[in-house]
């Protein structure tokens, strides 16, 4: 319990909080099978003993918070423990004489039926994944082993030791489905971000350029590997204006106050071979675990700007013409 309590303190990765529950679980079931064999023993080597402590066991098995069975080697079931009885629902009258199949989920009943007769020939159990049904018709998920007591080198009977994982499977069924949501997002992200019509640029709080797009490669000349990594100033931010760009930055990281955060503006942006040209820049943020990011989708204006130049050069020209045709 310990553990479980101290695993979110230790990681947050999915992949891991479910490997390491399971090598905890592996091994209390370890346990907890080499409880049972060493209480066979001492039945064996100390039959006296034994039956002078036989209440003792049996409050031990009766209270133990595993689900704990006894069955003949065809499967008739010699006793059950207080958390096989109350998670499955049904009482001491109603389990006595009956087949341990019977309460198997039907799905699984060949698979526990294969698994025991494996034990039985002396193959050492693994651990099993087995569904039984409750007396009100529920699915109850358990995880154990099964293990076999002889007598006289003959199998006497098998004993089971399981643990109610329904809630666990649940969870990691849920985790599986969430984990699968998010990948799949991601890459509708990642598709979205690939094939976009805007050149993005994605930078950290430092200024470093985390993500480079296909179009900004093909607006800006750089390949990714180029400039990931790289001072976004020094790629395409024009000289005479890194040093605002640089105030900015600080200013919004340490103030909040930001002049730029989702407008569209018009500035100019260098090429690989330093030519200066025309973009419409919009930039927006967005808070990760790691820090601030800063997304900016960025469009080639140029040849819009030139013809709006050009419009505003034919303007004044008209009007100069107007005034010489007025006088």
């Amino acid at each position: 319990l310990a553990l479980f309590h101290f695993i979110p303190s230790f990681t947050k990765e999915p992949t891991d909080i479910v490997s390491i529950v399971a090598k905890l679980e592996k091994i209390y079931q370890q346990a907890q099978v080499s409880a049972v064999a060493m209480l066979e023993r001492s039945k064996r080597v100390e039959e006296q003993k034994l039956l002078e402590s036989e209440e003792r066991y049996k409050d031990l098995f009766d209270n133990a918070s595993d689900m704990i069975h006894f069955v003949t080697p065809e499967g008739k079931i010699l006793y059950v423990n207080n958390a096989w009885k109350q998670t499955l629902g049904y009482s001491e009258a109603e389990l006595r004489g009956e087949s341990i199949y019977f309460f198997v989920c039907s799905k699984d009943r060949e698979k526990f039926r294969n698994y025991r007769n494996r034990v039985l020939k002396g193959t050492e159990g693994e651990m099993i994944r087995i569904s039984f049904l409750s007396k009100d018709n529920r699915e109850i998920i358990t995880e154990g082993i099964v293990s076999t007591s002889l007598k006289e080198e003959r199998p006497d009977h098998t004993r089971g030791i399981f643990r109610d994982v329904t809630r666990r499977v649940q969870n990691e069924e849920k985790l599986q489905f969430y984990t699968h949501q998010v990948i799949e997002r991601e890459e509708k992200i990642k598709q979205l971000i690939q094939n976009a019509p805007d050149a993005i640029i994605v930078i950290n709080d430092l200024g470093m350029i985390n993500i480079w797009n296909p179009k900004a490669e093909e607006i800006f000349g750089w390949k990714a590997g180029e400039v990931l990594g790289a001072p976004l100033s020094e790629t395409i931010i024009p000289e005479q204006y890194r040093e605002a760009h640089n105030r900015g930055m600080k200013r919004l990281l340490s103030t909040g106050e930001a002049k730029v955060l989702n407008r569209r503006i018009e500035v100019t942006a260098l090429k690989k071979d330093g030519a200066e040209f025309y973009v419409s820049l919009t930039i927006s943020q967005a808070s990760l675990p790691q820090g601030p990011m800063f997304i900016a989708f960025l469009r080639d204006i140029s040849e819009d700007k030139k013809k709006e130049i050009e419009l505003e050069q034919h303007r004044i020209q008209l009007e100069r013409t107007n005034t010489e045709l007025e006088q």
